[in-house]
């Protein structure tokens, strides 16, 4: 956020006189802007024909809708939309933070807890938490999610997993990866059938959540997986049209993402051993569906995931590992929040 508010004040990013528009307005802006301009779309206009862009085809559909009914629970009490939006995501953010230390806390002590919340707060793309994204939502959900898990609060884990469907389309994965847990621990228990009935709300509760939201999908547009066929009208870089040769030059702010989530994927490798094969599991599963919807995205879900954090965690307890982490997160993060807030990367 500093570094964000340095680069307004350092730069005119968006070529606005300042005689008309503050540092604190364009600041502003950016906190809400990209995704977060869809986001508020969706809780004022809705799902339907009003949340189509008649020019570009581009609409509100893939857009989960928790986000946008927080929105929209903020206007109704009198909020400004985008006021409603940023207040929902920092204090999702805290609640995030909250039960991330607790989970890493549970797994490894105090202070690699510590110190995986430290990053958290400081990584490369830690500045959408308090953006008009629904990451901060994600990161609380799926933190508290498994934090409840290893406290054997089936109804808990269940209404987690939930929220974490509704926040984002890859959020349902976090069911997923839970009822796979959910399987393990009711095979080893010497009563199974009683652990089936405990556990089962994991799988069916998040399950009935989804389809009720692809229900309602289909009675506004026609099309229950519109989030996935809304996809198409906008220009995405995949790896599918790499191969095929159908992109165009990849920009450069597709390449940051792509090498940021490459750093990721060699901190999970690092602290392999250390990470437990469900955390594994919930990250490789989140990230890899960016690689077929649209690679300009991939640094931002591979740094918004819980698993990510725990792994800096555990590499920051080697003194050595720690200076090079520190450097290196702070260098990214410095260019990431720098290139968002002055318009030249896509969050």
């Amino acid at each position: 956020m500093i570094v964000g508010y340095a680069a307004v004040v350092l730069a005119n990013p968006k070529g606005i006189q300042p005689a008309t528009s503050s540092r604190s307005k364009i600041f502003y802006e950016s906190l809400t802007q990209w995704d977060g301009d869809w986001y508020v779309t969706a809780a004022e206009k809705g799902y339907g024909q009003e949340g189509i862009n008649p020019q570009t085809g581009e609409s509100t559909q893939p857009f989960f809708p928790l986000l946008p009914a927080l929105i929209k629970a903020g206007s109704l009490v009198g909020l400004n939309p985008r006021v409603a939006g940023l207040t929902a995501v920092n204090f999702a953010f805290i609640v995030g933070l909250f039960f991330c230390h607790r989970l890493f806390a549970l797994k490894a002590g105090v202070r690699q807890a510590t110190a995986a919340c430290w990053i958290t707060g400081a990584g490369p793309f830690s500045v959408v938490f308090s953006m008009i994204y629904p990451e901060s939502l994600m990161l609380a959900a799926t933190a508290a999610a498994f934090y409840f898990f290893e406290k054997r609060r089936p109804f808990a884990v269940a209404l987690c997993a939930a929220i974490a469907s509704l926040a984002r389309p890859n959020g349902a994965v976090t069911a997923a990866v839970l009822s796979g847990c959910a399987i393990a621990v009711t095979v080893s228990s010497a009563r199974p059938a009683r652990e089936i009935l405990r556990w089962t709300p994991v799988a069916v509760f998040p399950a009935a959540v989804l389809g009720s939201w692809m229900f309602l999908l289909w009675r506004w547009t026609g099309d229950p997986f519109a989030f996935v066929s809304a996809k198409r009208a906008w220009a995405e870089v995949t790896v599918e049209s790499i191969v095929e040769g159908q992109s165009a030059e990849v920009s450069p702010g597709t390449l940051s993402h792509v090498a940021l989530a490459i750093a990721a994927f060699v901190l999970i490798v690092y602290a392999w051993r250390n990470l437990p094969l469900s955390w594994k599991a919930l990250w490789f599963a989140y990230v890899i569906p960016a690689l077929f919807f649209g690679l300009a995205g991939t640094g931002r879900y591979s740094w918004s995931i819980f698993p990510v954090f725990a792994a800096a965690g555990w590499a920051s307890l080697r003194r050595r590992v720690a200076v090079s982490l520190t450097y290196a997160v702070a260098v990214s993060a410095t260019l990431v929040t720098t290139g968002i807030f002055m318009s030249r990367l896509v969050p």
